[in-house]
């Protein structure tokens, strides 16, 4: 266990050092302001003199728990998970073709604590980038936001609005925090496994993109019958966490079942890909 986290804290130093830390810090708060901002915008746009907007969208951006929320999530969803795919494009392959492994593996660390620390050096500081984000964010709803309510969209196309506490509005956005987070979260070891079996940054970045853009949509738009319900095939996946965020649907618990067995054995293959990565270099190494 010591030798252990000596590599992890060597792992920690460089993540420090190279202010991977500080950028994905940056980026999680930059998208958290940027949210507001949006909104601030359009219900600025909303007022401008002679401008006629549909009620419905007045709705949409009026400074409440759910739009803040939904806006915040959507750009983790969209702009953090690009940013996070290209970054990561090439952490596991460059310490191995830059040999920096070399000298540990032969000193007689063991491979597994090699991975295993990079890893989770970076996974830890992708969630405290994300947790501070989802503080600030909080923050700034508890100052700008009131709880809102549930919009309902009749037949003629009317709607009713149904006011809720502030509570609930509350509940629901720690609910799409902790959703986007084990998305997120996810998202980082399957980048880091990519790229450990394929060794080309290129080539990560063209299957994180498939994977988030392509795959996400077709299982999006596919939809099966259970119980004489329809669902996307997308809520027995790792993107059902994505969709969850900003819906919040109510899903068949076989959905939760699928989707958290699946996350997991994915997260347990990249992982493994990871260690199988490095251990094939060990060989060659001796």
């Amino acid at each position: 266990m010591s030798e252990f986290l000596a590599v992890f804290k060597k792992e920690w130093r460089e993540v420090m050092r190279t202010k991977k830390f500080y950028i994905f810090l940056g980026i999680s708060l930059a998208l958290v302001l940027f949210a507001f901002a949006v909104l601030a915008l359009m219900h600025f746009l909303f007022k401008l003199p002679g401008m006629e907007v549909d009620e419905i969208l007045m709705q949409t951006f009026k400074f409440t728990y759910k739009n803040a929320t939904t806006v915040f999530v959507n750009f983790l969803a969209s702009y953090f998970a690009l940013l996070l795919i290209i970054y990561l494009r090439n952490y596991m392959s460059r310490e191995i073709k830059e040999k920096k492994w070399i000298l540990p593996l032969e000193s007689g660390i063991k491979p597994q604590y090699l991975v295993i620390a990079r890893i989770l050096a970076i996974t830890l500081t992708i969630l405290i980038s994300l947790i501070s984000a989802f503080i600030l964010h909080f923050v700034l709803c508890l100052i700008f936001c009131e709880p809102g309510a549930t919009m309902e969209i009749l037949p003629n196309g009317d709607f009713v609005l149904t006011d809720i506490t502030k509570g609930k509005a509350i509940g629901e956005a720690f609910y799409s925090y902790g959703m986007i987070l084990v998305y997120i979260l996810f998202l980082t070891i399957l980048i880091l496994g990519i790229n450990s079996a394929t060794k080309k940054p290129a080539l990560t970045v063209i299957i994180g993109l498939i994977l988030i853009i392509v795959v996400d949509s077709v299982l999006a738009s596919v939809t099966v019958k259970i119980a004489g319900t329809s669902v996307a095939l997308q809520s027995f996946t790792p993107f059902v966490f994505t969709a969850q965020a900003i819906t919040k649907a109510t899903l068949p618990w076989v959905c939760w079942l699928s989707a958290g067995l699946t996350t997991a054995g994915i997260i347990v293959l990249m992982i493994f890909l990871s260690l199988c990565a490095i251990k094939i270099k060990g060989e060659k190494i001796k």
